[in-house]
């Protein structure tokens, strides 16, 4: 059902430091954390195919979903309420969508690559008409309906995994790229960015947004954070560890102020471009 247990962190792969965390991932999935990077992972995480099939992203969701509401007490509800209004009311005082404030700031040509794209609302959404668009997704019914809609904007959507398919793509080709809720779920997080690299045209930037395992929620929230979710998301960054792991790809960070990792959500963004090697 899972893979053997890893010896090594999947950002700075030392084998060193690396300390299982009890109590917060279910039987029989294991968690590690790094002291040298401070990233915390799934060390026997599902394969592609497993990921594929069992482990659906929206099918775990609602399993995940489910299970928490069991566990809930109501003092536990009014709690998560009470945060959850301070969340909104935080993104409601900021007055933006942050997704398409970053796009329109950082990525206004094409083509632009989308990491996971389920049914391609993200970019459909947010980019001009006439920049095509290009899409990864594991879910044929998704990528599917994404094609469709990418072709008619000159692109096209790729079925499979995200790193199978980068490798499908040309060098220097995309000049964006979004991983929003994505990277969480990537067991080999420095191969695929060393992908992304090589895909993307000098001075292209990538928007990401993953879950803050550093975040005053998180630690308000302990085991019952929404961010925990198993096997599928088998990374937990933190701004160190996030950090980390696109300067160490060759990125340099763009933009990752406090404004764009408040302490009362549940995700952090980063802007990274692309620099010369």
């Amino acid at each position: 059902m899972h893979s053997a247990i890893a010896t090594a962190c999947p950002i700075c792969d030392t084998t060193a430091g690396l300390t299982p965390i009890e109590g917060i991932a279910p039987q029989p999935w294991v968690l590690k954390q790094c002291s040298s990077c401070d990233l915390l992972f799934l060390a026997n995480p599902p394969s592609f195919e497993q990921l594929a099939t069992d482990f659906l992203w929206d099918q775990n969701h609602r399993r995940e979903k489910v299970r928490r509401q069991a566990d809930r007490t109501h003092a536990g509800s009014a709690f998560r309420f009470v945060l959850h209004s301070l969340a909104l009311t935080s993104n409601w005082l900021l007055g933006w969508d942050r997704f398409d404030s970053l796009r329109r700031r950082y990525i206004n040509a094409g083509p632009v690559l989308d990491l996971g794209c389920g049914r391609g609302k993200r970019l459909l959404k947010s980019m001009p008409p006439g920049i095509p668009l290009i899409g990864i997704e594991m879910i044929p019914s998704k990528a599917e309906h994404a094609h469709i809609r990418f072709a008619e904007r000159g692109g096209r959507v790729i079925l499979g995994s995200v790193l199978e398919g980068l490798t499908q793509l040309e060098d220097s080709s995309c000049m964006g790229a979004v991983a929003k809720s994505y990277l969480e779920h990537e067991p080999q997080p420095r191969v695929m960015l060393a992908e992304l690299w090589r895909v993307l045209a000098d001075g292209a930037h990538v928007i990401i947004k993953v879950p803050n395992h550093a975040s005053l929620l998180r630690r308000m929230r302990g085991a019952q954070w929404s961010g925990y979710r198993f096997p599928d998301h088998v990374l937990y960054f933190t701004p160190l560890s996030l950090r980390r792991l696109l300067e160490s790809s060759g990125f340099t960070i763009q933009r990752f102020g406090w404004v764009d990792r408040l302490p009362l959500t549940n995700g952090m963004w980063v802007v990274a471009r692309k620099s010369k090697r």
